[in-house]
């Protein structure tokens, strides 16, 4: 018998590819959940106590993957609506979980400073630096506090396209390259990026799981800003760089900036036995293929490409 597994946050860039994926999700059935109000829709406000109760007793699951969260700037000018959904609404999830459901929770690399110097580690304590990060932190705390049987996944940062075109690091570089504006690359800010269907193998593998514990979810690759776009410009057969190298000192953010989130992979890859996708050839394939595309569609790359 299937059982039932919540997807909330569905709505989401990684909860569109997942749900894009339940084919995979074998004995379960995936309940898409959103976290927002929307017409004939399944929804839950996870800063709503009763709301979780409600939907737990209407679908009765085995399983909550919980990817709400909310954007980076959104949380450092509403850090009061931050705490809401990133800590209290991930405890109230937690306590409604308890014994009865697994919970698979997405947090993210930010809950760490950025200034260790060396691949953080799972069992790293978080020092976080900025409103989102704090929130995403303290949320972890109550689902190893309140879940029995949880998974905390921290998630790098994720490379794909984006079904809607409008959200992601790829999607920001490629909707430049296309209006022909020149945009800034940190040269000294590290990341080790996790492609989207990797991470959703990972999270799908860990449904069925006894896995306990904190999980880090980042490729094998550690590479700035600034490789990601040569990279991308290479599959695109750009000539000319679309792209000004800058350091993060050049910069003015409103939300506290990681200069080195590089995260060890190895325990989550043990676990689900998964591989990584090379990074690099992802996304020279990825722009590559977005070329091919291009000139079957409206969209136009500017001149200067190698592949004309």
């Amino acid at each position: 018998m299937k059982r039932n597994v919540l997807l909330i946050g569905v709505g989401g860039f990684l909860g569109q590819h997942i749900l894009k994926n339940a084919g995979h999700c074998h004995e379960c059935i995936l309940v898409p959940v959103f976290h927002t109000p929307m017409s004939g829709a399944t929804t839950v406000d996870v800063s709503d106590n009763r709301s979780i109760e409600n939907l737990f007793a209407a679908t009765n699951p085995a399983c909550a993957i919980n990817l709400t969260c909310l954007p980076v700037a959104v949380c450092e000018q509403h850090p009061d609506t931050a705490y809401a959904v990133q800590a209290i609404g991930v405890k109230n999830l937690a306590q409604v979980c308890a014994s009865t459901c697994r919970l698979i929770h997405l947090s993210s690399d930010m809950v760490f400073s950025g200034r260790k110097g060396s691949y953080y580690l799972p069992n790293d304590v978080p020092d976080p630096i900025s409103v989102y990060g704090k929130t995403k932190a303290e949320g972890e705390g109550y689902v190893s506090q309140y879940a029995q049987n949880y998974a905390i996944i921290r998630s790098a940062l994720i490379l794909g396209r984006d079904p809607r075109g409008t959200r992601g690091f790829i999607e920001w570089m490629l909707g430049n390259v296309n209006k022909r504006v020149i945009f800034p690359l940190f040269s000294d800010q590290y990341r080790t990026p996790i492609v989207i269907d990797d991470l959703v193998s990972m999270i799908i593998s860990l449904i069925n799981d006894d896995f306990i514990g904190t999980l880090h979810a980042g490729g094998d690759q550690r590479i700035n800003r600034v490789g990601m776009g040569q990279w991308l410009c290479e599959g695109l057969g750009l000539t000319e760089i679309p792209y000004e190298e800058i350091m993060m000192s050049d910069s003015e953010s409103r939300s506290p900036m990681q200069k080195d989130l590089s995260m060890d992979n190895s325990l989550i890859k043990y676990v689900c036995n998964l591989t990584c996708t090379d990074t690099k050839k992802y996304i020279i394939a990825l722009g590559r293929r977005e070329y091919e595309e291009s000139r079957t569609s409206t969209k136009t790359w500017p001149n200067h490409c190698l592949h004309q």
